[in-house]
Protein backbone atom coordinates (compact mmCIF):
# COMPACT_ATOMS: atom_id res chain seq x y z
CA UNK A 1 0.00 0.00 0.00
CA UNK A 2 1.38 3.35 -1.01
CA UNK A 3 0.71 6.42 0.69
CA UNK A 4 -1.64 6.90 3.53
CA UNK A 5 -2.84 4.19 5.45
CA UNK A 6 -6.25 4.24 7.04
CA UNK A 7 -6.49 4.82 10.55
CA UNK A 8 -6.90 2.01 12.72
CA UNK A 9 -8.29 2.94 16.67
CA UNK A 10 -8.60 0.79 19.29
CA UNK A 11 -8.12 1.23 23.04
CA UNK A 12 -5.24 -0.59 25.72
CA UNK A 13 -5.20 1.05 29.27
CA UNK A 14 -3.06 -2.13 29.79
CA UNK A 15 0.86 -0.12 30.23
CA UNK A 16 1.91 -2.82 27.86
CA UNK A 17 3.74 -1.96 24.91
CA UNK A 18 1.64 -1.24 21.50
CA UNK A 19 2.78 -3.83 18.98
CA UNK A 20 1.78 -3.00 15.20
CA UNK A 21 2.64 -5.95 13.65
CA UNK A 22 2.55 -6.65 9.11
CA UNK A 23 3.71 -2.76 7.94
CA UNK A 24 5.37 -3.13 4.43
CA UNK A 25 9.15 -2.47 4.14
CA UNK A 26 9.78 1.27 3.92
CA UNK A 27 9.16 4.28 6.12
CA UNK A 28 6.11 4.79 8.80
CA UNK A 29 4.91 7.25 11.25
CA UNK A 30 2.23 6.59 13.63
CA UNK A 31 -0.03 9.20 15.79
CA UNK A 32 -0.86 7.98 19.18
CA UNK A 33 -3.14 9.71 21.06
CA UNK A 34 -4.44 10.13 24.89
CA UNK A 35 -8.12 10.82 25.38
CA UNK A 36 -9.69 10.46 28.56
CA UNK A 37 -12.71 8.37 29.18
CA UNK A 38 -14.84 10.67 27.24
CA UNK A 39 -12.87 10.57 24.11
CA UNK A 40 -11.38 13.77 24.37
CA UNK A 41 -7.69 14.16 23.38
CA UNK A 42 -5.12 14.83 26.14
CA UNK A 43 -2.18 14.33 24.47
CA UNK A 44 -0.13 13.12 20.91
CA UNK A 45 3.07 11.75 19.72
CA UNK A 46 4.23 11.14 16.68
CA UNK A 47 6.54 8.01 15.94
CA UNK A 48 8.79 7.39 13.00
CA UNK A 49 10.35 4.10 12.19
CA UNK A 50 11.41 2.09 8.89
CA UNK A 51 10.75 -0.99 8.42
CA UNK A 52 13.80 -2.54 6.18
CA UNK A 53 13.27 -5.00 2.94
CA UNK A 54 13.48 -8.13 3.52
CA UNK A 55 14.42 -11.45 1.49
CA UNK A 56 11.40 -13.74 0.25
CA UNK A 57 12.45 -17.15 0.85
CA UNK A 58 10.65 -20.03 -1.11
CA UNK A 59 8.92 -22.88 1.31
Amino acid sequence: MRGRCPAWHWADASGEQLIIAGPPAGPHKIEITLANANHQPLDRATVSFAVPETESRAH
